[in-house]
């Protein structure tokens, strides 16, 4: 579904991939285990010194396991909630991101279906510009 969404958008074969649950989570909460962060932080590091990577895209989604797990969200949390909880997530990753790779940009964006569902299994899915760098 994100690989599709980079290549229709004119991104093919120009981009590195890292999928990574809880990805921006992990910049953001205190209780994720560091690990996740480091591996996360060494991974982009990678990519800006052997790739000279510019902008980092961070995609969060509907429904995320991760954010339940460490009670951000859960089951029947409102769209418009779940939203804000992941703009509070993406302006704190946006920092750490940004004091860490100074000069690279960061976009994040919200994946949801456009019935409000996860959009799993590709169709209607949005991508929604939740911040930019």
């Amino acid at each position: 579904m994100i690989r599709n969404f980079l290549e229709e958008s004119g991104y093919a074969d120009q981009y590195d991939l890292v999928s990574m649950a809880g990805a921006d989570l992990c910049l953001a909460h205190h209780g994720c285990p560091m690990a996740w962060a480091d591996t996360l932080l060494d991974n982009i590091a990678i990519g800006v010194a052997l790739h000279d990577i510019k902008e980092v895209w961070v995609f969060a989604h509907h429904d995320c396991m991760a954010c339940k797990k460490f009670g951000l969200i859960r089951d029947g949390t409102s769209d418009v909630v779940e939203r804000e909880i992941h703009h509070a997530i993406a302006d704190s990753s946006r920092a750490v991101l940004g004091k860490r790779f100074p000069g690279v940009g960061v976009r994040h964006l919200f994946v949801y279906g456009a019935d409000g569902a996860d959009g799993a299994d590709g169709a209607d899915t949005a991508f929604h510009v939740v911040g930019d760098q």
